[in-house]
């Protein structure tokens, strides 16, 4: 699948009603939310989007591939593991250190309609029930191209 890409407008814009919805349904859940392709795509949500490279590389990580500590928006995260969903395998990382509030954050990377990553920070107390609800979330949206 290509995506949604319009000639002429790029893609940021196509999903900037996507990721507002989103943050919408996930706001009292999670603490940033962030959709991007690391290039043309970038919305964000109470995060200023700063990732290592190694973020970016997730695309090739599954159980049989060792995956590494990463940084994201100044704080290292660990793996602590895989969600393999038949449609998309995701990644919990939890935090190193506390944020400012003195919390672990627990921190999901999956994919969305394919070619984005959603990036979801939260409190790791509450990974499990977090986790669930995005994924519930996500099974709302539709990444077919509509027609307008």
């Amino acid at each position: 699948m290509g995506g949604m890409i319009y000639e002429g407008k790029g893609t940021d814009m196509e999903y900037e009603e996507v990721f507002d919805s989103l943050v919408k349904d996930l706001e009292e859940d999670v603490l940033s939310l962030q959709l991007t392709n690391f290039s043309d795509v970038n919305h964000t949500h109470e995060t200023n989007g700063k990732c290592s490279m190694s973020v970016r590389d997730l695309d090739e990580c599954t159980e049989s591939v060792q995956v590494k500590n990463i940084e994201y928006n100044s704080q290292k995260y660990i793996f602590m593991r895989s969600i393999n969903d038949d449609a998309q395998p995701s990644l919990i990382f939890i935090s190193v250190d506390g944020d400012e509030r003195g919390r672990k954050r627990g921190m999901l990377v999956t994919s969305f309609c394919g070619i984005l990553k959603l990036i979801a920070t939260f409190d790791y107390q509450a990974a499990n029930s977090v986790a669930a609800k995005i994924f519930k979330v996500l099974e709302e949206y539709s990444c077919e191209e509509e027609e307008e």
